[in-house]
């Protein structure tokens, strides 16, 4: 839901409170109570497909990311086991084959990318047992084949969550529709007949006149990229995983900002700089909160630090 949308819908709990906190004034009349009956079933039915719409693909796509997340890990591991046994036995294709790094998978489209995991498990199988020493094992291989699996069995499932979410929306948008031509048409039509009750007659309008909401998306994300002397990193990318179209480029300042998040999802930020080994955080916030968390980039290669919202602070929106 939008803010013009929550404004609405804001203002619309408020006319249906005075109207309760008035029960006694208007329930006797049938006409009143049918429309004010109408009017609470639009609203319970608004409620119930934004919490469809909350919902969306978060679950989905969390599952998703786990079993994506784990399958590379897989891939990675095994991949570097593949490079040197291939290299140590002179086997070119082997070797061709896993000669792959972490940002070979962070840049595969998602449905390449569970052929490219395939890949390098049935490149490595024949030679499994003799990997030993070199970080593969034919258990090690099982687990890799069975998270390949894993993350076969849930692609598609966002895009069907990702309907229903827009099928809520719509549904959203009809039901203040509906709401906003029963109050114009009916239900403030019916409303002049108690005129004469002013205290509730200044409440009904009152309500209706408020448009103010907090922010609907309540999580922000911002921190400075720099190295490890301090010095702001320009042209750093910025991006978080989960949403393709969510990434920043910095500037001479190092900074970066996200905002619009939502509460009880999980984001991951992560930072590709030339030269530095690339790092993550990961956000998952239960209350409106303002992250802030700093990457200090570190030259070379290597494994990839990784972080999480202990690390860096968290202010109330």
């Amino acid at each position: 839901m939008n803010l013009k949308q929550a404004a609405k819908l804001n203002s619309f709990n408020a006319i249906v409170a005075v109207l309760n906190s008035f029960i006694s004034v208007w329930t006797a009349n049938t006409v009143v109570s049918a429309a004010i009956a109408n009017l609470t079933a639009y609203l319970n039915t608004l409620l119930l497909a934004d919490s469809v719409r909350l919902v969306g693909t978060q679950g989905a796509t969390n599952n998703k990311n786990l079993a994506r997340s784990a399958m590379i890990t897989f891939a990675i591991s095994h991949a570097a086991a593949g490079k040197a046994y291939a290299t140590a036995n002179n086997l070119p294709l082997l070797k061709q084959i896993c000669s792959v790094n972490k940002s070979t998978f962070t840049h595969t489209k998602e449905a390449d990318l569970q052929a490219l995991c395939t890949n390098i498990y049935n490149a490595i199988l024949p030679y499994i047992a003799s990997m030993t020493s070199y970080g593969a094992t034919t258990t090690s291989a099982a687990t890799f084949n069975t998270s390949i699996n894993n993350y076969h069995g849930l692609l598609g499932t966002p895009q069907a969550q990702r309907s229903a979410t827009v099928s809520a929306s719509l549904t959203i948008e009809q039901q203040l529709t509906n709401i906003k031509t029963l109050l114009t048409n009916t239900i403030d039509p019916l409303m002049i007949q108690y005129s004469s009750n002013v205290n509730f007659i200044q409440q009904y309008n009152a309500a209706k006149k408020i448009t103010t909401v907090g922010k609907h998306h309540a999580v922000i994300v911002s921190g400075i990229v720099s190295d490890i002397h301090n010095n702001p990193l320009l042209k750093a990318k910025v991006r978080i995983v989960e949403i393709k179209s969510r990434r920043k480029t910095t500037k001479a300042n190092g900074k970066y900002r996200f905002t619009r998040l939502h509460i009880n999802t999980t984001y991951t930020i992560e930072v590709i700089a030339s030269g530095y080994v690339t790092q993550t955080f990961v956000v998952n916030e239960n209350a409106a909160k303002t992250v802030t968390h700093n990457f200090v980039m570190v030259a070379g290669s290597g494994a990839t630090p990784t972080g999480t919202t202990t690390g860096g602070t968290s202010t109330p929106s």
